[in-house]
């Protein structure tokens, strides 16, 4: 019998299971459950400790992430399947955010560790952490007005050239991010717009995505120049069609009057702001595509320059969807804190990359478990409410639901003997 604490969790849990045996989809279960659910420490022991699968030795946990007979990729595509009507926009297309993060790991038998740059870690003084680094990819989707929330949907771990071995073949990270989004399931006539932080304009990303079904939107440095568009070739002219037009640099671009500016009201960040841009439907060598270029300037603060190389996306859209990359960094706090993301202790590059995408698929579960759940008032008249709950309140929320004990670990005194215990009463 599979372990389900709740009518919604089991509506929920059973598009997945034809992905797994009957035995692995009881494992599949009762990780989801217990990262979804459980506070402190989160590993491997907490879900044997559990007590939803009783009636198994605790060495088939491990083996069901390190050797079990399911597809990462597969339940990846299920997932995306379950958040792809959330994550719609703007003309119907679907929007998605990439990403990489550390997970702080140190030990001798844990495979692919290695030195990262890691800008939250300013205790280094090149901001390095050792450990593990994933490229995550995650839906953006807008759970209420103006609030966009991450939909993890998987990772890829990234190993260093010098520590790979084996049959590992090395991949950088943007390739790495290229495959993930890549793998990702369109209807026909559907169009997808990968999101990434200024790191990924690259050439080798863009070029590896670019089809007229995906799109990317991203940031480009101050000094970076771009091209109009070569004129039309006029009847007779000899010699060989030009490629590129006019040659513009970025700095120069926003002094001329060339474009316009124009003003609009947005709220971003969590905030009210008037924001003033300008935009142009340009050539960008570097890339080698066709973009649509976006001047944005916040208040006083310097021109920060954008593009999509979907250039029917609008200006005030493009810069809306860049900014809703940010929950990005905030799921990556909670799935560190509160799901288990960099506390795992198991070691096989297998069992690396499978208990991390229970980690991010919990958190994605739980999201939209509870969508429409509105916050209780809690609070006083000195405190602003939300219109939405948080990932804590949304643990809260479930395990008040389903009768979870609040508490379940080694060394919690509720546990006699160190004995398993179920998660539903």
């Amino acid at each position: 019998m599979t372990p389900c604490p709740s009518p919604e969790w089991e509506v929920l849990l059973e598009p997945f299971r034809p992905l797994f045996s009957q035995p692995g989809f009881r494992y599949f279960c009762a990780f989801v459950l217990v990262f979804a659910h459980l506070d402190r420490r989160l590993w491997v022991t907490r879900v044997i400790l559990s007590g939803l699968i009783a009636d198994r030795h605790f060495t088939s946990f491990y083996r069901f992430l390190r050797e079990g007979t399911w597809s990462v990729a597969a339940v990846r595509q299920q997932v995306w399947t379950l958040c792809r009507a959330r994550c719609e926009g703007e003309g119907g297309r679907l929007f998605v955010g990439a990403d990489d993060t550390v997970a702080p790991k140190w030990g001798k038998r844990f495979f692919g560790l290695g030195w990262h740059h890691d800008p939250m870690n300013r205790q280094h003084p090149k901001k390095l952490t050792h450990g593990h680094c994933f490229v995550c990819l995650a839906g953006l989707a807008e759970q209420t007005p103006d609030h966009f929330v991450s939909l993890f949907l998987g990772c890829a771990l990234y190993v260093q050239e010098k520590v790979c071995r084996g049959k590992r073949a090395f991949a950088t990270k943007l390739a790495l991010a290229a495959r993930l989004a890549g793998e990702l399931a369109l209807a026909p006539g559907q169009v997808l717009v990968v999101v990434v932080d200024g790191g990924y304009a690259r050439q080798a990303f863009v070029q590896a995505l670019w089809t007229p079904q995906r799109h990317v939107v991203s940031r480009l440095r101050r000094d970076t120049v771009f091209y109009d568009e070569p004129p039309p070739r006029e009847k007779g002219q000899r010699g060989a069609p030009r490629k590129y037009g006019k040659k513009w640099k970025a700095a120069a671009w926003v002094a001329a009057e060339e474009d316009a500016w124009a003003e609009a009201s947005l709220r971003l960040y969590g905030r009210e702001r008037r924001v003033r841009y300008k935009t142009r439907v340009v050539l960008q060598r570097t890339l080698g595509v066709k973009i649509r270029w976006v001047a944005v300037q916040l208040g006083e603060q310097p021109v920060v320059f954008l593009f999509s190389t979907d250039t029917a996306l609008s200006a005030v859209a493009i810069v809306r969807v860049y900014c809703a990359r940010y929950p990005i960094e905030t799921g990556f706090r909670n799935s560190k804190q509160e799901f288990g993301f960099s506390t795992y202790q198991v070691r096989s590059e297998a069992s690396i990359e499978r208990v991390t995408h229970l980690c991010l698929w919990s958190q994605t579960l739980l999201q939209l478990r509870c969508w429409t759940v509105q916050p209780a008032a809690s609070y006083g008249a000195w405190r602003k409410p939300l219109a939405y709950l948080t990932l804590a309140q949304q643990k809260a929320y479930s395990r008040a639901a389903c009768g979870i004990p609040h508490r379940l670990a080694p060394d919690d005194p509720t546990l006699e003997k160190h004995e398993p215990r179920a998660l539903a009463a």
